[in-house]
């Protein structure tokens, strides 16, 4: 293979999103990891929703689970006040501040410094200590 030829990849028969065009494939092949591991990776590189959700700047392919839910129901007002339970790692929070929450709390277990604008806690059930992020 030259230098200017791209590597090879397999073509899938999943039409894309837009333009009904077929996408690419990336095929992982380390033999070093396990295989459901491998299978995860594969998964994660191939999903269309994990490169949408990182060109348009969400912490998280699930924001768009929450943007869908949201045009269906109409839950998100301006000025309501939301808490994500299990805010980590935010891609929730991140639509619920888009769509004009004024109110919006994160809490979780794990300690993230994605939390900016918003209220974000770390709890720890067995010690009941409350920490701002």
């Amino acid at each position: 293979m030259s230098d200017d030829e791209e590597p090879k990849r397999r073509w899938t028969g999943k039409p894309a999103s837009s333009g009904g065009e077929r996408q690419m494939a990336t095929r992982v092949k380390n033999k070093k990891v396990k295989e459901s591991s491998r299978n995860w990776l594969k998964r994660q590189l191939n999903d269309p929703y994990v490169a949408k959700a990182r060109a348009e700047g969400y912490r998280a392919r699930a924001a768009y689970k929450l943007l869908e839910l949201d045009e269906q129901f109409h839950f998100l007002k301006r000025g309501a006040r939301v808490i994500d339970l299990g805010a980590a790692p935010g891609g929730w929070l991140q639509v619920a501040v888009a769509r004009g929450a004024s109110k919006v709390v994160g809490v979780d277990l794990w300690r993230s410094s994605h939390c900016r604008a918003p209220s974000c806690f770390k709890w720890i059930c067995w010690r009941r200590k409350r920490q701002a992020c």
